[in-house]
């Protein structure tokens, strides 16, 4: 049986209400404008993460081993060990410096863990104007499995690592891993006042989630869109026919906002990093597009759009 304070998944019930009242609010708010009359919001997303070797026995993801890999995953796997390392030593400061030769500034989404390990990095990243979002202290945390009191010491924790290499840094916003949140996970993200959360898929705008005075900004993914999905020439292809369509939507006024993701140590390597950068060569060839990170998002839906909020069931 589930261990008494552990957080049970959002409940269908509960769940279905969030979204009904998202779609009633979306009625109410009618057409948005996106900053600089923009048609299109891109959200270019890093994922820098890092994760343990073995989690209570289980593999290195957290989960049940997963065949043909179950032996392998319980000991000193050496090819993982030196996969994960490739994103900090080579994947992420290659995407960083194509990201700067272009003037784009992107959002990294990062554990705490590896703001430790890779310190002068990630301090590289915040001053470079990008912006750092929490990923939990290490990627193997399922929230869904921890009580409370643990989900806000791993928020906390990871803070502290953030905080530590970037100071005044500013809780601009989060991303569990897995996009494993609970309900806890959200209401400990407003007690200690973090903008945005993007775990959610139910949408192509931002909304204001709020609950007891305090409120964050829901900024779903645009799933489908990812380096760990299909091929590099698959992922370019994807990136294009998903912009393409939400170019067109906006300029028949309905404006969209595009949140995609790759990880540094996958799109860190030489035939990811060639349609990684076509994509953004495409998006900063036309007109009207707003290449932005979550947390200038966030501030503009909350200036905007004040009404545009729901309450947390």
């Amino acid at each position: 049986s589930r261990a008494a304070g552990v957080a049970m998944p959002l409940s269908a019930r509960k769940m279905s209400k969030l979204m009904d009242d998202v779609r009633m609010m979306r009625q109410k708010v009618g057409s948005v404008e996106l900053p600089e009359r923009a048609w299109v919001g891109i959200i270019p997303t890093v994922v820098f993460e890092w994760w343990g070797l073995v989690a209570e026995g289980k593999g290195s993801n957290g989960f049940a081993p997963m065949a043909p890999f179950d032996e392998a995953r319980n000991q000193d796997n050496l090819s993982e060990i030196s996969t994960r390392e490739f994103g900090g030593s080579v994947g992420a400061p290659r995407l960083l410096e194509m990201l700067d030769g272009y003037g784009i500034k992107a959002s990294w989404v990062t554990t705490g863990n590896v703001a430790e390990r890779y310190q002068d990095l990630v301090s590289r990243i915040a001053k470079g104007g990008h912006e750092l979002i929490g990923h939990a202290y290490d990627h193997d945390t399922v929230y869904l499995r921890l009580t409370r009191a643990q989900e806000k010491a791993d928020i906390r924790r990871t803070t502290r690592a953030f905080e530590k290499v970037a100071p005044g840094w500013e809780r601009n916003g989060w991303s569990t891993p897995w996009w494993l949140s609970t309900p806890n996970t959200l209401e400990l993200l407003m007690e200690d006042r973090f903008l945005s959360h993007s775990d959610f898929l139910n949408d192509e705008l931002p909304y204001t989630i709020h609950k007891k005075g305090k409120k964050i900004v829901e900024i779903p993914l645009s799933i489908g869109v990812n380096d760990v999905v299909g091929s590099p020439e698959t992922f370019e292809k994807r990136f294009k026919t998903t912009f393409d369509y939400l170019y067109k939507l906006g300029k028949s006024g309905k404006p969209r906002i595009f949140n995609f993701n790759v990880h540094a140590f996958i799109a860190g390597r030489p035939h990811w990093m060639v349609p990684f950068e076509n994509v953004l060569r495409y998006s900063l060839s036309l007109p009207r597009v707003w290449l932005t990170t979550r947390d200038k998002i966030a501030k503009w839906w909350i200036g905007a759009y004040p009404e545009g909020q729901v309450e947390l069931p």
